[in-house]
C-alpha cells in the first residue's frame, strides 16, 4: 500500500511517498536510473501511479521468474512409478537416503564377501 505523505519543503508540488517493505524491496530491484526516468517524467498523479504500477508488475514478474527458476523440479509420475519399482526389486531396506526432491537414492547392498558398498542413484533431467 502506497500513502501520500506532504514534504517539508518550499515546494508544494514536491510529494515523497512511503509504502510497505514488499513494495520497497520491489521497486529497489529496479534500476534506480529507470525508477528515476519512469517515475520523474510523470507531468501528473495518474500517470505517476500509472508507471509505478507498471514497474511494480514488471518487477512482480521478474521475482516471479527468479523464485521459479531456484525452486527445485518435481518428477512426474513416470519418475515416481519407475523409483517405487527399482525400491521393490531392491528392498525397502537397502534405503539409505532419499533426496527430498526425489532427484537422487542411495542404496546399500552387499558385495560376494559381505563388504558393504553404497550405490547413487540420479534421475536425469531433475538434477540441479
Amino acid at each position: 500500500m502506497v500513502e501520500q505523505t506532504a514534504a517539508r519543503t518550499t515546494n508544494p508540488s514536491v510529494i515523497h511517498l512511503t509504502c510497505d517493505q514488499h513494495m520497497r524491496r520491489l521497486l529497489e530491484a529496479v534500476d534506480p536510473r529507470v525508477r528515476k526516468a519512469r517515475l520523474g517524467d510523470c507531468p501528473d498523479l495518474y500517470t505517476f501511479l500509472l508507471e509505478l504500477q507498471h514497474l511494480t508488475a514488471a518487477a512482480l514478474a521478474t521475482e516471479a521468474q527468479g523464485q521459479a527458476a531456484s525452486s527445485p523440479s518435481r518428477p512426474g509420475p513416470a519418475v515416481c512409478t519407475a523409483l517405487l519399482e527399482e525400491l521393490d526389486l531392491m528392498g525397502w531396506d537397502a534405503l539409505v537416503h532419499l533426496h527430498p526432491t526425489l532427484s537422487s537414492l542411495r542404496l546399500r547392498s552387499t558385495y560376494d564377501s559381505l563388504r558393504p558398498a553404497l550405490f547413487t542413484q540420479r534421475a536425469s533431467g531433475l538434477e540441479r
